[in-house]
């Protein structure tokens, strides 16, 4: 996988610290929270995009093959995301605490319960993690942690490209942050 040039910015990702702080459980009966707190699992848990998670229903859920059915991507096809089993443990706890709303979509506007809007969804999770004390805000960057924490711990990338509905491997290395640390690690072994 190539380096970034040097004209490209490299992201700082979410560090493990701040993940931790944004998948803790919310205290609170305030709902819109725990739908923030879903969403927020289910992004860094799978490296979907904002509009891809705000148009999931739950019929698109196969909680027993562990999948997610993505109906709607950029690329404009349909395809299967793994769910792993820590992301759906948290979408059924939205589930028993959700209401059931007439679309049947899982994140919803708290206010009218129709589908949330991208930058509705943006913005919730803007304020849901500056209350949290992280000032990193970015959807697009926990996709882009997703897929740097997939490949830190073994993943491979051709079968990232596939989750991530990357139609070439050109765009699945935009998302990889092989930062100073990466590379030190284990350069002993490697010289003479």
């Amino acid at each position: 996988i190539p380096l970034p040039k040097a004209e490209e910015r490299i992201k700082e990702t979410y560090t493990v610290e701040e993940m931790d702080t944004i998948l803790i459980q919310p205290g609170t009966h305030d709902l819109s929270e725990w739908r923030n707190w879903a969403a927020v699992n289910t992004i860094l848990r799978t490296g979907l995009r904002r509009s891809s998670v705000c148009e999931l229903k739950w019929d698109d859920a196969d909680f027993d093959k562990k999948r997610i059915l993505m109906r709607h991507s950029k690329n404009k096809k349909q395809q299967y995301v793994p769910l792993p089993q820590d992301a759906i443990e948290v979408l059924l706890i939205w589930r028993d605490i959700s209401p059931v709303t007439e679309d049947g979509y899982i994140f919803f506007s708290i206010y009218t319960e129709k589908k949330l809007a991208p930058n509705s969804l943006t913005q919730a999770i803007r304020k849901y993690n500056l209350n949290r004390g992280i000032s990193k805000t970015s959807v697009h960057l926990m996709r882009h942690t997703y897929a740097t924490t997939y490949l830190r711990k073994g993943g491979r990338a051709e079968k990232l490209q596939r989750i991530l509905a990357h139609k070439t491997p050109d765009m699945t290395q935009k998302y990889v942050h092989l930062i100073g640390d990466d590379l030190i690690e284990g350069i002993d072994d490697f010289t003479i």
